[in-house]
């Protein structure tokens, strides 16, 4: 009989090996939408941006996990950058920033993230806009115009 520990092992190695290329966890139902943000927006610059900053953090994790040419630094230029679009940002847009980094998360292709192809050439990662968030890119363009 296995003791509760060599189970442990065993799970955690078949986990391991399943052949899981994605490295996100369990993306949901797949829908069309992304997940409702799990806050509600005060309108204050300051609580809006410690809200929203950690699903764009995680965004960004899972994009230069993903990529396999980006520098050293490029989690912590991805970290600066949504930085930058959170200051100041409250309301409806904070919502919209929120809904289309969770959106990429669940919906983009982690065979397309890359550091140095396409057209942003930063350092940062960089994921085609997937099709189902197409609503919140263009939600976030009326926000930044």
């Amino acid at each position: 009989m296995l003791s509760w520990r060599e189970v442990l092992v065993a799970v955690l190695i078949m986990a391991g090996c399943s052949g899981e290329s994605d490295p996100r966890p369990d993306r949901g139902s797949g829908g069309s939408k992304a997940e409702p943000p799990q806050w509600l927006d005060d309108g204050a610059p300051t609580e809006t941006h410690s809200k929203l900053i950690p699903s764009c953090y995680d965004l960004c994790a899972w994009e230069v996990k993903a990529a396999k040419d980006c520098p050293d630094n490029a989690l912590e230029q991805c970290k600066a950058s949504f930085l930058a679009m959170a200051a100041g940002v409250s309301g409806p847009c904070a919502n919209t920033l929120d809904y289309l980094c969770k959106c990429y998360w669940n919906h983009g292709d982690p065979d397309q993230v890359s550091c140095t192809q396409g057209g942003v050439q930063s350092g940062s990662p960089t994921v085609p806009a997937p099709q189902e968030c197409s609503d919140f890119v263009d939600g976030w363009a009326k926000c930044n115009p």
